[in-house]
């Protein structure tokens, strides 16, 4: 399988749930953010996310709590569930 190393196609998988490809990423050592899981959540994306959680060491993101939370709150402001 021909998978360019790069953020971009890391953040693809997860917004696409595709965990053969995200698991490629992590397994190879690729770092991420909560940031980028924004969409794979109200998409109720559970496989990818689950295994995002899995490999938690790899997540790098200054005060991703505060961030999530944030999002969070603006999606709720907006109406989303």
């Amino acid at each position: 399988m021909g998978v360019t190393w790069d953020e971009s196609n890391f953040r693809s998988a997860i917004n696409r749930n595709d965990t053969r490809v995200a698991l490629l990423f992590l397994q190879g050592g690729m770092d991420w953010k909560v940031s980028w899981t924004e969409q794979a959540l109200s998409a109720d994306y559970d496989d990818v996310l689950e295994l995002l959680l899995r490999y938690h060491p790899q997540m790098v993101e200054q005060k991703p709590c505060r961030r999530f939370i944030n999002t969070l709150s603006h999606a709720m402001s907006n109406g989303e569930r």
